[in-house]
């Protein structure tokens, strides 16, 4: 990007080198079509609907990875790292963390709509 938008712009406003994170910057992306700003920001409205909505879920960490040629709404991989609160059923949280996963992939295309009307903030 020729250095124009900032690779320090991060989408959650941190540069926290000890937490995964992409180096792809997202702001002046295409949304409907590309996948560093899509996956960007899906990542953290999914992490955060996880944290919100699985109970023994202390924090959630989501990645999303795509592949050439491959639909948007299909990465090659989704998975969430989550961290449980003691005494959790982990196989719960898995469950429940996959359902929430595919639920937003399925949406993709409104969070798309929503993501070019400027309704997500970038930086």
């Amino acid at each position: 990007d020729g250095g124009q938008v900032g690779r320090g712009n991060r989408v959650n406003g941190l540069i926290a080198f000890g937490r995964p994170q992409t180096t792809e910057a997202a702001a002046g992306k295409n949304p409907v079509n590309h996948v560093g700003k899509i996956y960007n920001i899906l990542s953290h409205q999914i992490a955060a609907r996880i944290h919100r909505e699985v109970a023994g879920a202390r924090e959630a960490t989501v990645f999303l990875c795509s592949q050439i040629g491959r639909p948007v709404d299909r990465p090659l991989i989704a998975s969430a790292r989550i961290t449980p609160e003691p005494g959790a059923d982990m196989a719960e949280l898995q469950r429940r963390a996959a359902s929430i996963i595919d639920s937003e992939l399925d949406g993709i295309d409104l969070f798309c709509q929503k993501l070019a009307a400027g309704q997500f903030p970038v930086c």
